[in-house]
């Protein structure tokens, strides 16, 4: 693993490179995993360089509090609504340990404590991505985990359904937002999965949650193929999840294409904590 710093639109960055993949990782916000690429390849991640996705959420973190998207990876909280949208525009500290690098934020108000870690595997072209949330307050506080991945829109996302057999029980779920048109052209599924496509002049956004405990994702950008898999999954098809029973999310319009993962609501007292942890792989398309 070799790590550098280095400025960029958000400050100061991390550029890390694991194998054959290239990383770049805030510290002056976030955290967030701003950059992300094969060695000498352009970066697939969406940077918000023009500040044209952000929220005011002034009237509940103070005078002219601005949640900004930044682009990239980032850790969230659901369910989602005005709280989640907190102003993580303070500076994160770094840990570099033997194979992995750790970004720590200070506590948020509520006392609860998100973290991210990337970290080499035996792949060249694989990381594992880790994150968790810890609460550091006396009170309790119950929400899920969520991973999301912003990419630059113009590519092709396929997930595929499960194939557990769960005899009289369903084994698969589709659910969307307000917004979401079935009929959608970039929208296409079928008995295997569904396909979502993404593109740079169709501004309508669309949204779709499923789930499934071995997950498996997969987005063409770029001449380079994405996957982000779950590893050692622990939700079955009784616990509570977000959004109707979702553990992947995918949204898009002309800007972003984003690849969620959240976890199973859980009630956390004093310094319980929840964490997951992500597969992603990059590999060049030879198919092209």
């Amino acid at each position: 693993m070799y790590i550098k710093n280095i400025k960029a639109f958000t400050g100061t960055q991390y550029y890390l490179r694991i194998g054959d993949i290239e990383i770049c990782v805030t510290t002056d916000v976030g955290p967030r995993i701003i950059s992300l690429n094969l060695v000498g390849q352009e970066n697939l991640m969406f940077q918000d360089l023009n500040e044209l996705i952000t929220k005011d959420v002034s009237q509940i973190y103070g005078t002219d509090s601005k949640w900004r998207l930044y682009g990239g990876h980032r850790v969230w909280l659901a369910p989602e609504e005005e709280q989640t949208y907190f102003p993580d525009c303070e500076k994160v500290d770094i840990e570099i340990l033997t194979d992995t690098v750790l970004f720590t934020p200070k506590p948020r108000p509520n006392g609860l404590q998100l973290s991210l870690s990337i970290s080499a595997t035996k792949d060249r072209n694989s990381i594992l991505v880790s994150y968790q949330v810890v609460n550091n307050s006396r009170e309790q506080v119950k929400c899920a985990l969520w991973g999301l991945t912003a990419f630059k829109s113009g590519g092709c996302m396929e997930c595929k359904w499960s194939q557990r057999d769960t005899k009289y029980q369903p084994n698969r779920n589709v659910v969307f937002w307000p917004y979401s048109d079935v009929n959608d052209f970039r929208f296409k599924l079928n008995n295997d999965g569904f396909q979502l496509l993404s593109d740079i002049n169709y501004r309508k956004p669309f949204k779709i949650g499923t789930f499934d405990p071995l997950l498996s994702v997969r987005y063409d950008l770029l001449n380079t193929i994405f996957t982000k898999s779950i590893v050692e999954c622990d939700e079955s098809y009784d616990v509570e999840l977000p959004d109707l029973s979702c553990n992947f999310e995918a949204y898009t319009n002309d800007l972003i294409h984003e690849i969620e993962v959240l976890t199973a609501y859980k009630k956390l007292g004093f310094k319980d904590k929840i964490t997951r942890s992500e597969i992603w792989t990059l590999k060049r398309n030879l198919e092209v």
